[in-house]
């Protein structure tokens, strides 16, 4: 997958500062799924945008990246920021440093017989756990219908995003909150799209670049690699889908015609400027007040640390990638 003739180290995407000679720092970075707005992970590798800046990656897939970064296991994580949010309240050391998709990137899927939210009621409706923006979406999505999602849903945590088109299909739930290729290959099965909050575009740090302070701290030259690294996939992106569309479609293992709609979606909604906000956090805590009161007088600053992408800004090194 590393091909690095194809989107690497061109005009959009310069070589990393430093010794060329020095050997690459080896890093691992969880993340949730294989969802397209998860496709710069992917893309930074297979361009060559990694070893550009001096690292060595290794994606790790599951849904406890979270426990992972903070035990160790792991030195970045791109996950919800209800996630992090509470892992912080809990007394992580957790710090946001680059939103990778500044919208609400999911959307409900449900089985043919549902025809509304309102169908849903008392029926089991599945999404990866609880605390996610998944939740978030079900929330929102009860809220507008006039429900109750404690009241009215029963909300299953399956895990992972392929365990709820399996769960779909089966029939043990009748709905699940699903972003794409995942809902593409829903929507395949029989399935249909209940309630779409993507193509809305609603303001909210839905996934995020996540590192401990701790190791911040001591590899901040690593941490700014990840997030050039993170933006040089973006621009490729956007300047080669061809080539984007053929290693997605490689890493999460989906057909032609989702890929390309995956780098479709990434290139509308994943920015160049991944820079974290204050405004972003206070969005996002009231639905985590749901389950830790705490949050709902958290100061939102202490959850970002937005210094590595306003450093890179300054340099201009959005403007080098074409931004």
């Amino acid at each position: 997958m590393l091909l690095a003739g194809c989107g690497g180290a061109s005009a959009s995407q310069p070589a990393a500062s430093g010794s060329p000679s020095a050997p690459p720092q080896s890093i691992k970075i969880a993340h949730s799924s294989t969802g397209a707005t998860m496709m710069p992970i992917q893309i930074a590798q297979a361009s060559g945008a990694y070893a550009a800046n001096g690292l060595s990656v290794e994606p790790i897939l599951g849904p406890n990246g979270i426990t992972a970064l903070i035990a160790g296991d792991v030195q970045a994580a791109v996950t919800s920021t209800e996630d992090i949010i509470s892992a912080d309240l809990g007394g992580a050391d957790l710090i946001i440093v680059g939103v990778m998709l500044p919208y609400i990137g999911q959307d409900v899927i449900a089985r043919p017989e549902i025809k509304s939210m309102a169908d849903l009621k008392g029926k089991p409706m599945g999404l990866t756990r609880r605390g996610t923006v998944g939740e978030t979406v079900i929330r929102l999505a009860a809220k507008d219908a006039g429900m109750d999602p404690d009241k009215d849903l029963q909300i299953i945590e399956l895990g992972t995003a392929d365990k709820e088109v399996v769960a779909l299909q089966a029939g043990s739930i009748y709905a699940a909150t699903l972003s794409r290729p995942n809902s593409d290959v829903a929507i395949s099965q029989g399935s249909h799209e209940l309630v779409n909050y993507t193509a809305k575009k609603i303001p909210y740090p839905a996934s995020d670049v996540t590192v401990s302070k701790a190791w911040a701290q001591k590899n901040p030259k690593a941490v700014t690699a990840i997030l050039k690294s993170m933006i040089q996939a973006v621009r490729t992106i956007e300047t080669k889908p061809d080539f984007a569309a053929d290693a997605y479609g490689k890493w999460a293992k989906t057909d032609a015609d989702s890929s390309k709609l995956a780098v479709e979606l990434a290139t509308s909604y994943i920015p160049l400027d991944m820079t974290p906000t204050a405004e972003g956090i206070k969005a996002v805590l009231p639905n985590v007040a749901q389950h830790i009161p705490a949050a709902e007088t958290a100061d939102p600053s202490k959850f970002i640390d937005d210094s590595y992408m306003k450093q890179l800004i300054s340099e201009g090194f959005l403007k080098q990638v074409g931004g």
